[in-house]
């Protein structure tokens, strides 16, 4: 009994029952009874600061690590299985990628299809939105509809479905506002925006992104002007991620090939 009640209450409680009973040992019995005349709202403050002070530590821990939070609170959808709604591997080679774009400016990647690529780029940005201040973030497609709403696993609506699936006190500390007819997510307490345009689009290119992320980029028609426009708007400390399946040796091949 006396061992599961410390474990919940923490080393403060422990204080306070000591004050309770004095500096000297105690009973089993005397224990049990000094539980049992606690009022319910000191035991509710307990638990409160006790919740409270993990919340604080594990935020701190988040705010360091994209790796941590992505590993350990992310949730992807596979709608081809059973159970659509499914925990972030733990594999290697993603915790390798999420070191690639932590530590660099410019990521390009040839990718095949189905290895969670576009899953991780996204969990990342999210995490950046939610863990830095005035941050703006670009994802580009083809199509807005691809990089917008519009889709099941189009872009925002993937960021949208990882943020609805955090734990609730970590949404509480920055609500997000979904804006579909802007194609923009709003975290209000950071003041960061992800906004979702195509390759077409002008949005966003007369501001400073902090991350571009460009879907697909193989595929897309106008791919190189689009990103030839956007290479301006990158400030010195911004992210570029270009991402794509093979599409033959176009110029995003070159790209890969330092032939650009």
């Amino acid at each position: 009994m006396n061992k599961p009640a410390f474990q919940l209450f923490g080393r403060h409680a422990c204080d306070y029952l000591r004050e309770r009973l004095g500096e000297g040992e105690w009973s089993r019995d005397e224990f049990i009874k000094t539980i049992t005349e606690l009022e319910t709202s000191t035991l509710r403050e307990l638990l409160f600061w006790k919740e409270a002070l993990r919340q604080y530590y594990e935020w701190e821990i988040i705010k360091r690590s994209p790796h941590y939070f992505i590993f350990k609170y992310i949730k992807t959808i596979d709608p081809h299985h059973s159970t659509p709604v499914r925990p972030f591997p733990c594999k290697d080679y993603l915790w390798w990628i999420i070191s690639l774009i932590h530590e660099n400016q410019f990521i390009a990647i040839m990718k095949s299809r189905q290895v969670l690529i576009t899953w991780t780029i996204c969990a990342y940005i999210l995490w950046d939105a939610i863990t830095k201040p005035y941050r703006f973030h670009v994802v580009e497609s083809r199509k807005r509809e691809l990089a917008g709403f519009n889709e099941q696993l189009s872009l925002l609506n993937r960021i949208e479905f990882m943020y609805n699936h955090l734990p609730q006190w970590m949404r509480a500390r920055n609500p997000m506002e979904i804006r579909k007819k802007a194609y923009k997510l709003i975290f209000t307490k950071t003041h960061s925006e992800i906004l979702a345009v195509s390759q077409e689009a002008t949005e966003g290119r007369g501001l400073t992104i902090n991350i571009l992320f460009m879907d697909e980029v193989a595929f897309q028609e106008h791919g190189r002007t689009a990103w030839n426009s956007f290479r301006p708007t990158l400030g010195e400390n911004s992210k570029a991620i270009l991402v794509s399946t093979p599409q033959g040796k176009n110029w995003f091949y070159r790209l890969l090939v330092d032939e650009e």
